[in-house]
């Protein structure tokens, strides 16, 4: 009956934690931070057929084993922010039922109990289980080799002098080289059961002596598993996950104590936790309240007890799972912690144990001595028990505010997370997800440092697949869709509005603000410039002239507009250059364009304005781009382009003359034009009437 009990018990506190962490999974946080950028960005590469044990993301390499799982889970089941994090939130489910099971088979189901418990609440495996990077399933993997271990050495709270088989400790070699496959972190498990197994040997247990015969081979079998992982480090160290480990040396001895003393705060002082907003709620500790005293209550009781194989074995993963986040310079990074944050756990339950123990012997004062002689069930050391309940009970409950109020309330507001994370490309997915009915989308967003395009992190934020939206850098390039009929247009960035150039703001002003929408305010607007683009268009053909190529002496011969360069891109014309009749070296000229969208174009189209004395000699300055997913166009849409040519101080006093084209690739290789009048091919540009005469008097 009580095993029932047990069990229900458990499964009661798994549904809890699973609950916990699938809270609002896919919008909190709502967006992909850097490190999980780079972990899709490997998937990719992954799918497109190149693996590697390691890929090159300095400071270090990443490994490839959680980028190849992501990929897979691409590949079956697509994209989006909860479809990303499934991997994450079942790999953390399982590892909180890991944890029970380890610590039960290793300290009794008391301590697994309290560790469940307080992992439970706990706020980095929370973060974790909504994180997609290999951080997600370093805790698992550690304790993978721990399950594997106490099997195969027949360890529980006792050590048994069984015959050793085969077979666990082939899984046990399987589980250490995987582990280094899966992080650096996880190098600490097979060096743990190497020094596990000298710990066996010098404190004389009552072992099998083939048990050291069978532990031979499963380190010898997990080195030649691992053999390609070391001669991918040995080929190109910089490129490995271990690189870490002198990227980020501490630069002095006191440096080195200092992270030491970074790292043991970071489990409990207040503010000293990591502070990396991607990572935690920038300095909340590991572990809060009266967790420390338990914990300091475990490692003290893992000490006294440390002959004891159970105790050893955790006593020596402890201590290696804390030394690569003491020997980083940047810490405490709770991504080097994850392959101890089970074991911290483990070590609170067995506090809590340890402390029942230590007052259970210790005088009470005589004040207190009538505790001794209650009966029943209040009989000494009831009291003493009930106290300690009443403190993990009250220490639970204070976990579950602390969850509350600062992750699942405070963290998503804080700027620092949501640059982190870019929520304001989250932002925009959350809105497409839910309004992809209604006006076409055009998307203003200027290009950020990395590189993966805006579009493409969009692609892997949507659940749904083919929701239509163009996207532009609108600080040179604005999208009016379908011929300006009525559009929505969303900001990446509200603030972007105000580095739109002039021209471009000019259309923007026919916007009007999209109401009820859960976008921030500024980032979306529905705009109709259907009758403006049409009246643009008719003035268009008159404001400024374009000509053919010409051989010297022959006369110009204009194009009629609008001209269409190829089969899917037509210039509808160009705006005045400029009212001014003559130009100094260091004006800027501001040349306005409008392109017509046709068909499907090539992705690495450009448009060309180059600056030349004449048209055949090579250009004192040029622009080049067209600074729009070209995939994403659709037949009538419109591009308005905005570029700035500046006017070299190396031009002397004379005419100079501007050309226009397409070009494809790179700029050099630029598109035929051809005359549909005369159905003759006229060279490789247009050339703009309007002259530039440079004055260099004062």
């Amino acid at each position: 009956m009580a095993k029932r009990w047990d069990t229900l018990l458990v499964v009661l506190l798994l549904i809890a934690g699973f609950l916990l962490r699938a809270w609002n999974i896919a919008t909190l946080p709502l967006g992909f931070s850097d490190e999980e950028i780079t972990t899709l960005r490997l998937a990719e590469s992954i799918r497109d057929g190149n693996v590697q044990v390691f890929f090159d993301t300095h400071p270090s390499g990443t490994e490839s084993f959680f980028p190849i799982l992501i990929a897979a889970t691409k590949m079956i089941v697509g994209d989006g922010l909860f479809v990303m994090r499934f991997l994450p939130l079942m790999a953390s489910l399982l590892t909180m039922a890991l944890t029970f099971v380890v610590a039960r088979r290793l300290f009794g189901r008391g301590v697994a109990f309290i560790a469940l418990l307080a992992m439970l609440a706990g706020i980095w495996p929370i973060i974790a289980a909504r994180t997609v990077t290999e951080s997600a399933l370093s805790a698992l993997m550690m304790l993978v080799v721990l399950a594997a271990a106490l099997k195969a050495f027949h360890l529980g709270r006792q050590i048994r002098p069984l015959s050793p088989t085969t077979g666990p400790y082939t899984v046990l070699a399987v589980a250490m080289a995987a582990a280094a496959y899966e992080h650096y972190t996880g190098l600490m498990a097979g060096i743990g059961i190497f020094v596990f197994v000298l710990y066996l040997r010098s404190t004389r247990q009552s072992v099998s002596r083939y048990l050291w015969w069978n532990s031979g081979y499963a380190l010898l079998l997990a080195l030649i598993l691992a053999l390609p992982y070391f001669i991918s480090v040995l080929r190109n160290p910089t490129y490995s996950g271990p690189y870490i480990f002198i990227a980020e040396r501490p630069s002095s001895i006191i440096a080195l104590i200092e992270s030491i003393g970074k790292t043991i705060l970071g489990f409990f002082w207040l503010e000293a936790g990591d502070k990396n907003p991607a990572h935690n709620v920038p300095g909340l500790p590991l572990i809060s309240y009266i967790e420390p005293v338990f914990l300091i209550f475990g490692i003290y009781g893992a000490v006294r007890l440390r002959r004891q194989a159970n105790y050893g074995l955790l006593l020596i993963f402890f201590v290696l799972g804390l030394l690569p986040d003491m020997w980083l310079d940047k810490g405490p990074d709770y991504r080097a912690l994850s392959f101890v944050s089970p074991l911290v756990y483990m070590l609170i339950g067995v506090g809590v144990f340890e402390l029942v123990r230590f007052i259970k012997q210790s005088d009470i004062p005589i004040s207190l001595s009538w505790l001794k002689k209650q009966q029943g069930r209040l009989a000494w050391p009831a009291p003493v028990v009930y106290l300690v309940a009443l403190l993990m009970l009250l220490d639970f409950g204070a976990n579950i505010l602390r969850l509350r109020d600062n992750l699942f309330t405070n963290w998503s507001k804080r700027q620092d997370m949501q640059a982190a994370y870019h929520t304001d490309l989250g932002e925009i997915a959350h809105y497409l997800e839910n309004n992809a009915d209604g006006p076409p989308i055009s998307i203003c967003a200027t290009p950020r440092p990395g590189t993966v395009a805006d579009s493409r992190l969009l692609e892997w934020m949507l659940h749904r697949e083919n929701i239509p939206f163009r996207i532009a850098n609108c600080t040179s390039d604005l999208i009016l869709t379908a011929g300006g009929s009525p559009m929505r247009l969303l900001f990446v960035d509200a603030d972007e509005r105000n580095n739109v150039p002039a021209p471009l703001l000019e259309w923007i002003r026919l916007a009007q603000p999209l109401e009820n929408t859960s976008l921030p305010n500024g980032m979306g607007w529905i705009i109709d410039a259907e009758q403006a683009l049409a009246d643009m268009g008719g003035r268009l053909t008159t404001l400024n002239t374009l000509y053919y190529p010409r051989e010297t002496g022959s006369p110009f011969e204009t194009v009629g507009l609008p001209f269409r360069f190829n089969n899917s891109l037509t210039l509808i014309g160009i705006e005045p250059i400029s009212d001014q009749p003559e130009f100094k070296p260091g004006d800027v000229l501001t040349v306005i364009s409008y392109w017509r969208v046709d068909g499907p174009l090539p992705p690495d189209i450009g448009v060309f304005v180059r600056l030349h004395d004449t048209p055949q000699a090579s250009p004192y300055n040029e622009i080049n781009g067209f600074n729009v997913e070209t995939k994403r166009l659709r037949p009538r849409d419109v591009v308005i382009q905005v570029g700035y040519l500046i006017l070299p101080d190396t031009l002397r006093d004379q005419e100079y003359l501007l050309t226009l084209g397409v070009y494809e690739g790179r700029p050099t290789n630029q598109l035929p034009i051809f005359n549909p009048e005369a159905h003759q091919l006229r060279g490789n540009y247009l050339q703009i009437s309007q002259p530039i005469l440079i004055n260099t008097e004062d």
